[in-house]
């Protein structure tokens, strides 16, 4: 036996419901998250010119959405991704000195952009600054590894086996055309 629907009842419901619609919030997943779960914005770039020569688009390049300096960024990840990658091949930071780079926005909904040239620089640190900085990587690591779950002795020895020293900073700027 089934009760009568009023139209008193009917109204209640639909107020409820309308404040439900009002209220709702949709719940966003995936991507970066900060400290309370909220979302961070990022912009994505990759790399399509080097040297001046285009160049199957590579790379994913990450910034926040709210970044001061934007792209140079992006470039300057992807320009120490680049020295990164010839050190291993066997040759020297100083062969990334003054290569160009060109990058393009691949952010959902952007225009797509390129921005650059920008010109890679790479600086030898001092003495003191470079035993500051690979220090200071070296803790960065072993927080890392601990936060997972690794002890931290076992995370300093591990670090400190496979971080090499820190002699060189790479960065980018933007070419004057």
């Amino acid at each position: 036996m089934q009760k009568t629907y009023s139209k008193k009842q009917f109204q209640h419901d639909l107020e409820k419901l309308s404040d439900m619609i009002k209220n709702f919030t949709p719940k966003v997943s995936g991507g970066k998250k900060d400290k309370d779960g909220k979302n961070i914005k990022m912009r994505t770039f990759e790399v399509v010119k080097m040297n001046g020569k285009d160049v199957a688009p590579h790379g994913n390049y990450q910034i926040k959405a709210d970044s001061k300096l934007g792209p140079e960024t992006a470039a300057s990840k992807a320009a120490k991704m680049l020295c990164r990658k010839i050190k291993k091949d066997g040759g020297k930071h100083t062969e990334c000195q003054g290569r160009t780079l060109v990058i393009r926005e691949k952010t959902r909904g952007s225009s797509n952009k390129l921005y650059g040239p920008y010109v890679v620089v790479v600086d030898e640190l001092t003495p003191d600054e470079s035993a500051r900085r690979t220090q200071s990587l070296i803790e960065q690591t072993v927080k890392r590894l601990v936060s997972k779950g690794m002890k931290k002795d076992d995370a300093y020895k591990k670090v400190k086996s496979e971080i090499s020293k820190v002699t060189h900073k790479v960065f980018v700027k933007l070419s004057k055309k």
